[in-house]
């Protein structure tokens, strides 16, 4: 049940405000999780942002592997499949950061409580 709120969080706020946001999804995770929240808050958001990659190539296919071609040519000449495990990576890092960080400030608000 949380790990689906914590889902919906990260996607709602992606969509709502932006990319930059869905780290709340991770934030929520990590206070939930407790120690281990910076695993949780990295495997939520970069599940949330598959599902939204695997909803893009659903809704359109062809144009989403155009943007991944010219992605990869700016990065280098990196095939589409690596543009997407990267952006998973990006999103990984996030949400680990996010996790941690809601992980410690669930820690602290718990110690204070005492």
């Amino acid at each position: 049940m949380k790990i689906g709120v914590s889902i919906g969080i990260a996607l709602a706020l992606h969509l709502l405000l932006g990319w930059q946001w869905s780290i709340a999804g991770a934030l929520v995770a990590g206070a939930w999780t407790g120690k281990r929240g910076w695993l949780t808050g990295a495997g939520i958001l970069a599940l949330s942002w598959a599902l939204l990659i695997a909803y893009n190539f659903i809704v359109a296919a062809t144009p989403v592997q155009k943007m991944l071609d010219v992605m990869g040519g700016i990065l280098g000449g990196l095939p589409g499949p690596v543009v997407i495990l990267l952006t998973l990576l990006i999103g990984a890092v996030l949400g680990l950061i996010g996790g941690g960080l809601g992980a410690a400030l669930a820690q602290l608000v718990r110690g204070q409580e005492t």
